[in-house]
């Protein structure tokens, strides 16, 4: 918080967040009641889906390392879940994105500089938050390998090029 902001107030947030946490999980079991015939066969249709969909699998496998370093920084107690701190949510998804292109582009033609350039860019994301001082390099390496190896893990699982 910035200087100046009074102990209430920022009990008041912690209040009001815990209270909205609450209501969502009140909202989704609620959902979950409503929808639950639905729901019974909703992990295969998905599983199905995540195995014959490139895209499908991809933006889920992204989603899941966002979440995955949400939950580290969570766990390591950071000072934000969403600005630095270890690892680097921003190196991890770019080096998620590289291995998947890598992935897809391997019985290509252009595997070799569709790979070169997916891996300039991650690199290229990961120094510019070094340089920003937004992480450490340390930090931007956990963050390079946790979204690397997500997404080795989560394309030999579902989809093995």
């Amino acid at each position: 918080f910035a200087e100046g902001v009074s102990e209430p107030a920022k009990i008041a947030k912690d209040v009001a967040a815990g209270a909205v946490l609450v209501a969502s999980i009140n909202a989704l079991a609620v959902g979950y009641l409503v929808f639950y015939d639905n729901l019974v066969s909703w992990p295969y249709q998905v599983f199905n889906r995540l195995r014959l969909s490139h895209v499908d699998l991809i933006v889920a496998a992204l989603v899941l390392v966002g979440l995955i370093v949400i939950g580290v920084k969570a766990a390591t107690r950071q000072r934000s879940y969403l600005r630095g701190g270890w690892p680097s949510g921003h190196a991890a998804v770019a080096f998620a994105a590289w291995v998947a292109i890598t992935a897809l582009a391997v019985r290509t033609a252009y595997a070799a500089p569709l790979s070169a350039v997916a891996l300039i860019m991650a690199v290229l994301t990961a120094q510019s938050r070094v340089q920003a001082g937004i992480h450490s390099f340390l930090e931007v390496l956990a963050g390079a390998i946790l979204g690397s190896v997500v997404m080795m893990i989560v394309l030999a699982v579902f989809r093995p090029f």
